[in-house]
């Protein structure tokens, strides 16, 4: 049985990830999943469903739950999850630097970047338990649909119900984050001056709210069971911490221009030029 499977893309272009022994970030079997981004970047979270049945998802951002909602997924579905759950605002990835290397300071940035992904299956036995849940409608005239309607739920005995509420304002201008690179610092402290080099920095990133996104989501009454089948860990993290390999380093002929595809090539095949 296939299992879902979940990617960062970029404009719906699914990004390359990378499995590196560097990665210290605890993985579910070979979910050793790192996605390399720059700074101020938008993305969405690619979710497929290959099994025949519907499944919900839950998602944290930075080891922390976003919503109770979780997002339905039907069979066969494919989403690009832009934007949170409870609140109008696009995923963006923002970095920062921290200074020193110390194990605070390790401790603190630790939860960085990670993204969890928790697969729920429906229940097949009617149960009076009821999980709100959010999921895209889908539209067979177009490749991708924006969502439609909000909702807040609400309980009474043995009832759940759902009432629409006005749309949530996202301002986008708030920023959630501070730029260290531009905070005060006091520079009269003669002893401190210019102490603080590269060797000790370090750049993370963090996963913040960003522009309002134009996606809207619906909400739906779903029994779902207790426990997740199924979980995925994906860890995002800054470009200057990516580790280039052979693949990352491409060849051309300084004579044509010709890009070089095989490390065993002497010569140029368009122009002949000695490599």
């Amino acid at each position: 049985m296939s299992n879902p499977t979940a990617h960062i893309s970029v404009q719906k272009s699914r990004l390359k990830h990378y499995k590196t022994k560097e990665d210290n970030y605890p993985l579910l079997k070979d979910d050793n999943n790192s996605y390399y981004l720059d700074d101020k970047q938008t993305f969405e979270i690619e979710l497929f469903n290959p099994l025949s049945e519907t499944i919900a998802a839950e998602i944290y951002l930075n080891d922390k739950l976003i919503s109770i909602s979780k997002l339905l997924i039907k069979p066969g579905q494919r989403v690009w999850l832009e934007r949170f759950l409870d609140k109008n605002a696009k995923f963006i990835f923002e970095t920062y630097t921290v200074s020193g290397k110390d194990k605070e300071i390790k401790k603190a940035i630790e939860n960085n970047g990670n993204i969890s992904i928790n697969f729920y299956k429906e229940k097949s036995i009617y149960s009076n338990t009821s999980t709100y849940v959010r999921y895209p409608d889908y539209n067979p005239y177009n490749s991708y649909n924006p969502w439609v309607g909000t909702g807040s739920p609400s309980w009474t005995p043995n009832t759940f119900t759902c009432n629409t509420i006005a749309d949530i304002q996202f301002d986008g201008n708030t920023s959630n984050s501070i730029n260290l690179n531009s905070a005060n610092i006091n520079k009269s402290t003669k002893s401190l001056k210019r102490s603080i080099t590269k060797e000790n920095q370090k750049e993370t990133g963090r996963i913040e709210q960003g522009n309002i996104s134009e996606q809207d989501l619906h909400s739906v009454d779903i029994d779902l069971e207790t426990y997740s089948f199924y979980s995925i860990q994906i860890k995002l993290k800054p470009l200057s911490e990516r580790f280039l390999t052979d693949k990352d380093i491409k060849r051309y002929c300084p004579e044509c221009g010709l890009r070089i595809r095989n490390k065993k090539w002497r010569h140029c095949t368009v122009c002949g030029t000695r490599l």
